[in-house]
């Protein structure tokens, strides 16, 4: 058999060179847009900053009267959206009453004064109901046990709140549980899928286009801590292969 020709070498040599550039594609994951949280530097395994962002985030998307155009829209969605354990049945016909705030004092009158924590939300209307949601992102759970017997939130006396009391605990699929009885779990995940998702799929073209991306984002940096999104399912085909 004779030797390849100077032609047929750099045939050869081409093609070769096409197929390590094909093959280097493959292998490359497509740049995407950064988030929200990313761009203000808000690192995913900072855990502390994280909760923070997402806490700012949802209280300011959950309240009818901050300037986002939702109204009560997101508020009454993330409400009918809760666990059926939670029991919650209230009105979220007119919420034009519910107050939302975040990293609320929480005070229990049977243990010494500076016993006190900082609930991460707190929904509810005066005298009626109050919603306490604690958010983690696989930090320890830590407070459910207090914030359950405490006598005071927001220097408002729980017995006060005559129509129900009610305890969330927003947390990872894979992560402990609450350990106070008194507060139902929900996942991240299930929060995305029930209240975020319908939000986004049915509602976001009536929204301001700020308001319409923040929730994009909020979608996409809770995916992300929770390694819901897409480029970790990918990452972790790519070890199964490897």
């Amino acid at each position: 058999m004779g030797s390849m020709t100077d032609t047929q070498t750099t045939e050869v040599e081409t093609a070769l060179e096409t197929l390590r550039e094909r093959w280097r594609r493959l292998q490359e994951s497509p740049e995407t847009p950064r988030s929200t949280m990313d761009v203000i530097e808000y690192g995913l395994g900072k855990q502390q900053r994280a909760e923070v962002y997402v806490n700012r985030l949802l209280c300011y998307l959950l309240d009818p009267e901050a300037s986002h155009g939702m109204d009560a829209a997101f508020l009454a969605a993330f409400l009918d959206g809760l666990p059926s354990d939670t029991g919650f049945d209230e009105d979220t016909y007119d919420l034009s009453d519910v107050r939302v705030n975040e990293q609320v004092t929480v005070e229990s009158s049977d243990l010494p004064d500076d016993s006190h924590g900082y609930a991460d939300l707190v929904i509810d209307v005066p005298n009626e109901w109050v919603l306490l949601v604690e958010l983690k992102f696989s930090a320890a759970e830590t407070g459910t046990e207090f914030y359950s017997d405490a006598s005071h939130i927001g220097g408002n006396r729980v017995s006060e709140y005559e129509s129900g009391r009610y305890y969330v605990y927003l947390h990872q699929r894979d992560e402990p549980e609450a350990s106070s009885d008194s507060f139902v779990n929900w996942t991240w995940q299930s929060f995305v899928a029930d209240v975020l998702d319908p939000i986004l799929a049915e509602f976001t073209l009536r929204y301001p286009q700020r308001t319409a991306t923040q929730l994009h984002d909020l979608k996409t940096d809770i995916r992300s801590i929770t390694n819901m999104d897409e480029q970790h399912a990918i990452d972790q085909q790519k070890v199964a292969l490897y």
